[in-house]
């Protein structure tokens, strides 16, 4: 994004967990009604939104894992 003068300065994810629909589950080759985590990300300049994605994921083959610097921004 800095190539083209966009300067990502956050990032926020929401995770929620629900049943799989219809197309998740045959795409993810899991069965109807299994559990799935759903990520929405969004990374941010300046407040706004500039990449966003929408990531499904079977939950029992799956695990999340956060890290990043601690800032002492308020």
């Amino acid at each position: 994004m800095a190539e083209i003068g966009v300067i990502v300065d956050d990032w926020v994810e929401d995770v929620s967990a629900r049943a799989a629909l219809p197309g998740e589950a045959k795409s993810l080759g899991i069965s109807p009604g299994s559990i799935v985590l759903t990520i929405q990300r969004a990374y941010l300049a300046d407040g706004r939104p500039v990449e966003i994605a929408d990531i499904v994921v079977p939950a029992e083959t799956s695990q999340l894992g956060y890290s990043g610097p601690v800032s002492d921004r308020t």
